[in-house]
């Protein structure tokens, strides 16, 4: 019997590590659906062991009911529509499936150190290219991607979105300082990782996701204790030897090291986020909203239901989401949100409270909030923190 139990155990944690083996992979099927979002469903199935409480219930129910609702109303009002169309509904689903897999994981049979190691995978991936080309053109070609048009930005194994590289090593480093803070991992590879996070984070100039995960973690530090300052001193300390390293004996980098020191200086940052400078992103995702809207038929139906259900993409989740779906959706969305902060206060759940800071600003840049990663990320920080440091708390985020 102990056998047969012990083999059961060693199967399900290599089903766990193989989701986060190819979530580090990123093998996809098409786009916004992964492999590993294959193989969390076959979990579920094999290894169901999820008690749905009363709360994660209500929160289960709350999505149920936007994505039902607004489809019907889709299905109603919109006359063309088309897959891209329920783009963020699928989205939906699959964050279901996330807290469901989340519910359902043995944390206690985990090795946090191999876990972290398959996450940290596309950046490493990415620092590789950046410094070898023939590494870069396999892995380009591997995942029929192209390189990032303009000089001074990186995108590495996620291609031309170099804010992908950015918001992905960011998570990283948050994840990273959460795994350390709580005693999971071993002081060199949290350093290691800290430091590569940093890096690609440098070279994607995706600026936004590090200092709003760094400033809510400033705020909530007392609460969570989560930014151990010593580790990322010296984190910032190598990543300056490496580039003084990189700058003095290599001639040809010394544009490039001069471009992005411009990119991270303060001076930069506050042009960015200037509502007057063209170039800042509020003014950008502004101008995308105009363009959008300037051949549309712009009603009461059209304001609460969706202007174009089709829209692809916009630098701006809130933007993004009122352009497809209407005040309707933002309102349902608004509401669940409210339940989660609600039930949040109520509890001293701060993680959530700081997830949700974190979630709503970067929901400002674009629409990294429901890339799978981001995700899956944010649910398994939430779900560490509470069954190390809570184990007996029960909620339904």
């Amino acid at each position: 019997m102990v056998k047969l139990i012990n083999s059961k155990q060693t199967i399900e944690k290599f089903f766990i590590y193989s989701i986060f083996l190819f979530i580090g992979l990123n093998v996809k099927f098409f786009s916004g659906f992964y492999l590993y979002n294959v193989l969390i469903v076959v979990f579920l199935v094999f290894f169901n062991k999820i008690k749905i409480d009363k709360n994660l219930f209500i929160n289960i129910a709350f999505v149920d009911f936007i994505i039902l609702f607004t489809l019907l109303i889709q299905l109603l009002y919109v006359d063309n529509f088309s897959l891209d169309s329920y783009y963020i509904f699928l989205k939906l689903v699959i964050f279901l499936t996330f807290i469901m897999f989340m519910k359902g994981i043995n944390f206690r049979i985990i090795n946090y150190n191999v876990v972290l190691v398959f996450l940290a995978l596309p950046v490493i991936f990415s620092i590789f290219m950046f410094h070898n080309n023939s590494i870069e053109n396999y892995l380009l070609s591997f995942y029929n991607l192209g390189k990032y048009p303009a000089f001074g930005r990186y995108g590495g194994v996620f291609g031309e979105d170099v804010n992908a590289l950015g918001i992905f090593s960011s998570l990283l480093l948050f994840l990273t300082l959460v795994l350390k803070r709580l005693k999971m991992i071993n002081f060199l590879l949290a350093l290691f990782v800290v430091m590569l996070s940093l890096y690609a984070v440098i070279l994607s100039g995706m600026r936004a996701g590090l200092l709003v995960i760094f400033v809510a973690l400033l705020l909530f530090q007392i609460k969570l204790n989560i930014l151990n300052f010593k580790y990322v001193l010296i984190a910032i300390l190598g990543i300056i030897l490496l580039v003084f390293n990189i700058y003095s004996i290599n001639d040809n980098i010394k544009e490039l090291v001069d471009y992005m020191i411009n990119r991270f200086s303060i001076e930069s940052l506050l042009q960015g986020v200037n509502i007057n400078n063209d170039n800042g992103n509020l003014r950008v995702a502004i101008a995308y909203f105009d363009r959008t809207i300037e051949n549309k038929t712009i009603d009461i139906e059209s304001m609460l239901f969706g202007i174009d259900s089709n829209l692809n993409y916009v630098d701006n989740f809130y933007i993004f989401s009122f352009l497809k779906h209407g005040f309707v959706f933002i309102l349902s969305a608004l509401l669940v949100l409210f339940l989660i902060i609600k039930q949040a206060i109520i509890r001293n759940d701060y993680m959530v409270l700081l997830v949700v800071l974190i979630s709503m600003v970067i929901a400002l840049k674009g629409l990294f909030i429901i890339n799978n990663y981001y995700m899956f990320t944010i649910l398994f920080i939430i779900n560490l923190w509470r069954n190390k440091v809570r184990p007996n708390f029960r909620t339904a985020t």
